[in-house]
Protein backbone atom coordinates (compact mmCIF):
# COMPACT_ATOMS: atom_id res chain seq x y z
CA UNK A 1 0.00 0.00 0.00
CA UNK A 2 1.73 3.16 -0.94
CA UNK A 3 2.32 5.99 1.91
CA UNK A 4 0.47 8.84 1.97
CA UNK A 5 2.68 12.00 3.19
CA UNK A 6 1.22 14.27 5.57
CA UNK A 7 1.57 17.82 4.66
CA UNK A 8 4.60 18.13 7.45
CA UNK A 9 6.20 16.09 5.78
CA UNK A 10 6.05 17.72 2.83
CA UNK A 11 7.06 20.78 4.20
CA UNK A 12 10.56 19.29 5.28
CA UNK A 13 11.41 17.83 2.30
CA UNK A 14 10.69 21.14 0.44
CA UNK A 15 12.51 23.13 2.92
CA UNK A 16 15.03 20.25 2.74
CA UNK A 17 14.80 21.09 -1.78
CA UNK A 18 15.30 24.76 -1.01
CA UNK A 19 18.44 24.40 1.19
CA UNK A 20 19.79 21.78 -1.31
CA UNK A 21 19.26 24.44 -3.59
CA UNK A 22 20.74 27.14 -1.72
CA UNK A 23 24.14 25.28 -1.27
CA UNK A 24 24.45 24.02 -4.75
CA UNK A 25 23.39 27.66 -6.27
CA UNK A 26 26.55 28.93 -3.61
CA UNK A 27 29.04 26.05 -4.58
CA UNK A 28 28.51 24.71 -8.00
CA UNK A 29 29.00 21.11 -8.02
CA UNK A 30 31.78 19.69 -10.36
CA UNK A 31 32.34 16.72 -12.50
CA UNK A 32 34.50 14.31 -10.72
CA UNK A 33 37.43 14.23 -13.73
CA UNK A 34 40.93 14.90 -15.00
CA UNK A 35 41.31 18.96 -14.54
CA UNK A 36 43.85 21.55 -15.63
CA UNK A 37 44.03 25.12 -14.89
CA UNK A 38 44.95 28.03 -17.80
CA UNK A 39 45.51 31.33 -16.52
CA UNK A 40 45.19 33.87 -19.02
CA UNK A 41 47.31 37.20 -18.77
CA UNK A 42 44.87 40.36 -20.41
CA UNK A 43 46.88 43.98 -20.76
CA UNK A 44 45.92 46.97 -22.22
CA UNK A 45 46.88 47.58 -26.22
CA UNK A 46 46.86 51.24 -25.86
CA UNK A 47 46.50 53.35 -29.33
CA UNK A 48 49.02 56.58 -29.55
CA UNK A 49 48.82 59.80 -31.38
CA UNK A 50 51.32 61.22 -34.20
CA UNK A 51 53.11 62.62 -31.21
CA UNK A 52 53.35 59.35 -28.82
CA UNK A 53 50.70 60.50 -26.47
CA UNK A 54 48.36 57.79 -25.48
CA UNK A 55 45.00 58.31 -26.69
CA UNK A 56 41.74 58.96 -24.41
CA UNK A 57 40.11 55.10 -23.36
CA UNK A 58 36.96 55.97 -23.40
CA UNK A 59 34.46 54.91 -24.96
CA UNK A 60 36.60 51.59 -25.41
CA UNK A 61 40.02 50.36 -25.80
CA UNK A 62 42.05 47.49 -26.95
CA UNK A 63 43.33 44.56 -25.01
CA UNK A 64 45.51 42.00 -25.57
CA UNK A 65 45.32 38.37 -24.43
CA UNK A 66 48.07 35.88 -26.09
CA UNK A 67 49.94 35.55 -22.79
CA UNK A 68 48.75 32.06 -21.22
CA UNK A 69 50.14 29.48 -19.26
CA UNK A 70 48.64 25.86 -18.55
CA UNK A 71 48.94 24.84 -14.74
CA UNK A 72 48.43 21.41 -12.82
CA UNK A 73 46.39 23.39 -10.32
CA UNK A 74 44.71 26.61 -9.23
CA UNK A 75 47.26 27.37 -6.41
CA UNK A 76 49.90 27.36 -9.05
CA UNK A 77 48.17 29.38 -11.74
CA UNK A 78 47.19 31.82 -8.71
CA UNK A 79 51.07 31.85 -7.67
CA UNK A 80 51.86 32.40 -11.00
CA UNK A 81 49.40 35.30 -11.90
CA UNK A 82 50.84 37.07 -8.12
CA UNK A 83 54.65 36.95 -9.55
CA UNK A 84 53.39 38.78 -12.63
CA UNK A 85 51.32 41.46 -10.69
CA UNK A 86 54.93 41.95 -8.49
CA UNK A 87 57.00 42.13 -11.62
CA UNK A 88 54.48 45.10 -13.31
CA UNK A 89 54.71 46.43 -9.34
CA UNK A 90 58.32 46.85 -9.26
CA UNK A 91 58.61 48.06 -12.67
CA UNK A 92 56.49 51.26 -11.84
CA UNK A 93 58.57 51.43 -8.35
CA UNK A 94 61.86 51.76 -10.65
CA UNK A 95 60.22 54.71 -12.50
CA UNK A 96 60.39 52.33 -15.69
CA UNK A 97 57.77 52.27 -18.75
CA UNK A 98 55.58 49.45 -18.54
CA UNK A 99 54.64 48.29 -22.04
CA UNK A 100 50.82 46.71 -22.03
CA UNK A 101 49.27 47.21 -18.27
CA UNK A 102 47.87 44.34 -16.86
CA UNK A 103 44.06 44.76 -17.22
CA UNK A 104 42.90 41.59 -15.18
CA UNK A 105 43.41 38.11 -15.64
CA UNK A 106 41.29 34.97 -16.34
CA UNK A 107 41.74 31.66 -14.41
CA UNK A 108 39.81 28.73 -16.56
CA UNK A 109 39.49 25.19 -15.07
CA UNK A 110 39.26 22.69 -18.73
CA UNK A 111 38.76 18.77 -19.03
CA UNK A 112 41.50 16.87 -20.11
CA UNK A 113 40.88 15.04 -23.11
CA UNK A 114 38.30 16.83 -24.13
CA UNK A 115 37.48 19.61 -26.97
CA UNK A 116 38.00 23.09 -26.08
CA UNK A 117 37.37 26.07 -28.10
CA UNK A 118 39.91 28.90 -27.70
CA UNK A 119 38.40 32.53 -27.19
CA UNK A 120 39.01 34.58 -24.15
CA UNK A 121 37.97 33.38 -21.60
CA UNK A 122 37.12 30.12 -23.53
CA UNK A 123 34.42 27.24 -22.86
CA UNK A 124 35.08 26.51 -19.02
CA UNK A 125 34.54 24.05 -16.11
CA UNK A 126 34.76 26.74 -13.92
CA UNK A 127 36.30 30.70 -14.38
CA UNK A 128 37.46 33.09 -12.10
CA UNK A 129 38.14 36.87 -13.11
CA UNK A 130 41.07 38.36 -11.35
CA UNK A 131 41.39 42.28 -11.41
CA UNK A 132 44.82 44.27 -12.10
CA UNK A 133 45.97 43.37 -8.54
CA UNK A 134 45.13 39.73 -9.20
CA UNK A 135 42.46 40.18 -6.33
CA UNK A 136 39.43 38.04 -7.28
CA UNK A 137 36.75 40.10 -8.81
CA UNK A 138 34.09 37.45 -10.31
CA UNK A 139 34.18 33.54 -10.35
CA UNK A 140 31.14 31.89 -12.68
CA UNK A 141 28.10 30.61 -10.89
CA UNK A 142 28.04 27.39 -13.91
CA UNK A 143 30.54 26.10 -16.79
CA UNK A 144 29.31 26.22 -20.22
CA UNK A 145 31.17 22.74 -21.19
CA UNK A 146 28.52 19.84 -21.71
CA UNK A 147 29.95 16.56 -20.25
CA UNK A 148 28.63 13.34 -19.81
CA UNK A 149 28.55 13.87 -16.26
CA UNK A 150 26.35 16.86 -16.40
CA UNK A 151 23.97 14.80 -17.88
CA UNK A 152 23.51 12.69 -15.14
CA UNK A 153 20.74 15.43 -13.49
CA UNK A 154 17.11 15.53 -13.14
CA UNK A 155 16.72 17.50 -15.80
CA UNK A 156 18.50 15.31 -18.36
CA UNK A 157 17.65 17.31 -21.70
CA UNK A 158 20.09 19.91 -20.71
CA UNK A 159 23.32 20.30 -22.73
CA UNK A 160 24.94 22.76 -20.03
CA UNK A 161 25.08 22.52 -15.91
CA UNK A 162 22.31 24.55 -14.45
CA UNK A 163 22.54 28.20 -12.78
CA UNK A 164 20.30 28.52 -9.80
CA UNK A 165 21.14 32.30 -9.36
CA UNK A 166 23.44 34.35 -6.72
CA UNK A 167 23.41 35.84 -3.59
CA UNK A 168 22.49 39.43 -3.18
CA UNK A 169 26.46 40.08 -2.27
CA UNK A 170 27.92 38.64 -5.52
CA UNK A 171 25.80 40.55 -7.42
CA UNK A 172 28.65 43.31 -7.73
CA UNK A 173 26.63 45.95 -10.23
CA UNK A 174 23.23 48.05 -9.82
CA UNK A 175 21.59 49.38 -12.64
CA UNK A 176 22.53 52.31 -13.13
CA UNK A 177 26.13 51.76 -13.09
CA UNK A 178 28.58 52.22 -15.61
CA UNK A 179 31.10 49.63 -16.02
CA UNK A 180 33.18 48.45 -18.49
CA UNK A 181 32.90 45.38 -20.22
CA UNK A 182 35.14 42.68 -22.50
CA UNK A 183 33.63 41.95 -25.57
CA UNK A 184 36.46 39.63 -27.32
CA UNK A 185 39.20 42.16 -27.65
CA UNK A 186 37.38 45.16 -27.06
CA UNK A 187 36.70 47.13 -23.41
CA UNK A 188 34.11 49.12 -23.75
CA UNK A 189 31.66 51.95 -21.42
CA UNK A 190 28.16 50.62 -20.83
CA UNK A 191 25.55 51.41 -18.54
CA UNK A 192 23.66 48.27 -16.15
CA UNK A 193 20.07 48.46 -16.51
CA UNK A 194 19.72 44.76 -15.17
CA UNK A 195 21.52 42.84 -13.11
CA UNK A 196 21.73 38.61 -12.90
CA UNK A 197 18.81 36.50 -11.10
CA UNK A 198 19.40 36.09 -7.42
CA UNK A 199 19.07 32.19 -5.83
CA UNK A 200 15.69 33.16 -4.08
CA UNK A 201 14.49 34.31 -7.78
CA UNK A 202 15.91 31.04 -9.24
CA UNK A 203 14.63 29.02 -6.70
CA UNK A 204 10.80 30.57 -7.27
CA UNK A 205 11.22 30.20 -10.93
CA UNK A 206 11.96 26.54 -10.52
CA UNK A 207 8.86 25.79 -7.92
CA UNK A 208 6.39 27.57 -10.49
CA UNK A 209 7.42 25.64 -13.51
CA UNK A 210 7.79 22.55 -11.04
CA UNK A 211 4.21 23.67 -10.03
CA UNK A 212 2.98 23.71 -13.62
CA UNK A 213 3.97 20.18 -14.58
CA UNK A 214 1.57 18.98 -12.28
CA UNK A 215 -1.04 20.83 -14.49
CA UNK A 216 -3.09 17.81 -16.50
CA UNK A 217 -2.74 19.57 -19.50
CA UNK A 218 0.93 19.99 -19.01
CA UNK A 219 2.10 16.02 -17.63
CA UNK A 220 2.72 15.40 -21.37
CA UNK A 221 5.04 17.56 -21.88
CA UNK A 222 6.98 18.46 -17.84
CA UNK A 223 8.69 21.68 -17.46
CA UNK A 224 11.98 21.28 -16.33
CA UNK A 225 14.35 24.03 -14.56
CA UNK A 226 16.35 25.23 -17.57
CA UNK A 227 18.57 28.23 -16.24
CA UNK A 228 22.23 27.71 -17.53
CA UNK A 229 25.25 30.06 -17.98
CA UNK A 230 23.72 32.25 -20.02
CA UNK A 231 21.60 33.35 -17.48
CA UNK A 232 24.46 34.46 -15.26
CA UNK A 233 24.43 38.03 -16.85
CA UNK A 234 23.90 41.48 -16.79
CA UNK A 235 21.70 43.54 -18.99
CA UNK A 236 23.59 46.58 -20.23
CA UNK A 237 22.68 49.57 -22.52
CA UNK A 238 25.86 51.18 -24.17
CA UNK A 239 24.50 53.68 -26.42
CA UNK A 240 21.03 55.69 -27.76
CA UNK A 241 21.33 56.40 -31.06
CA UNK A 242 18.62 58.24 -32.80
CA UNK A 243 17.25 57.72 -28.94
CA UNK A 244 16.86 53.92 -29.99
CA UNK A 245 17.81 52.28 -27.43
CA UNK A 246 18.98 48.61 -27.78
CA UNK A 247 20.49 46.03 -24.98
CA UNK A 248 22.77 43.40 -24.40
CA UNK A 249 23.28 40.36 -21.83
CA UNK A 250 26.73 39.77 -21.00
CA UNK A 251 27.53 37.60 -18.61
CA UNK A 252 29.56 38.16 -15.20
CA UNK A 253 32.79 37.23 -15.56
CA UNK A 254 32.95 40.29 -18.49
CA UNK A 255 31.63 43.11 -16.33
CA UNK A 256 34.47 45.60 -14.69
CA UNK A 257 34.29 48.60 -12.37
CA UNK A 258 35.60 51.32 -14.84
CA UNK A 259 39.62 51.32 -14.70
CA UNK A 260 40.21 55.60 -15.90
CA UNK A 261 38.79 58.38 -15.35
CA UNK A 262 34.94 58.73 -17.25
CA UNK A 263 34.92 62.31 -19.31
CA UNK A 264 31.89 64.52 -17.88
CA UNK A 265 30.24 64.41 -21.56
CA UNK A 266 30.59 60.26 -21.62
CA UNK A 267 28.98 60.13 -18.18
CA UNK A 268 26.29 62.32 -18.59
CA UNK A 269 25.39 60.47 -21.74
CA UNK A 270 25.18 57.30 -20.10
CA UNK A 271 22.61 58.87 -17.21
CA UNK A 272 20.41 60.15 -20.40
CA UNK A 273 20.77 56.75 -21.75
CA UNK A 274 19.35 54.97 -18.40
CA UNK A 275 16.93 57.18 -17.58
CA UNK A 276 15.68 56.95 -21.60
CA UNK A 277 15.61 53.05 -20.17
CA UNK A 278 13.95 53.31 -17.23
CA UNK A 279 10.98 55.31 -18.92
CA UNK A 280 10.25 52.78 -21.25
Amino acid sequence: MRRVISEEEMKRMEQKFHEDFREAAMNPPSPDIDTIFKLIVVTIDRDYDDEGNPLLPYPSFKVDATECYYCRTLVKAERIMRRRVIKERKKKERNEEVHNKIYCFYITELPLEHKITEYVPGEYLTCRAYDANGLLADKSKAGNICLREDIKTECTHLSYPLFRGRSEEEIRFKPGDIVEVMDGTDIRLAVITGIPPTIEQCWEYHMRLKSLSLEPECRKRPHHYMRDYSDDSYIIVDSAPNNQLYHEHVNSIFVFTPRFPIPVEVEQKFKRAFEEWKAL
